[in-house]
């Protein structure tokens, strides 16, 4: 019987692949951050204070000007 041997080495799966699928792993702290914006803005800065009165006001209508804004900037980007 014919004996076979790799050419290759394979190495095992990597750490940082293994923790892209692992659950209990901490997440990305600033993808928790990004994330912890878009869902509940800081209504107290005073940079954008009415994005904070539109959300107060009407938060389906500020969550369609934040979808726009998002729509609008990522097309943007992909143009260029």
């Amino acid at each position: 019987m014919d004996k076979i041997s790799w050419i290759n080495k394979i190495d095992p799966p990597s750490p940082i692949r293994r923790n892209l699928h692992d659950e209990s792993s901490n997440p990305n702290p600033m993808l928790t951050a990004l994330t912890e914006l878009l869902c509940s803005p800081q209504l107290g800065c005073v940079l954008r204070p009415d994005l904070a009165e539109l959300y107060i006001k009407d938060v389906d209508a500020y969550n369609r000007n934040a979808s726009e804004f998002c729509k609008h900037h990522s097309e943007k980007q992909n143009q260029h």
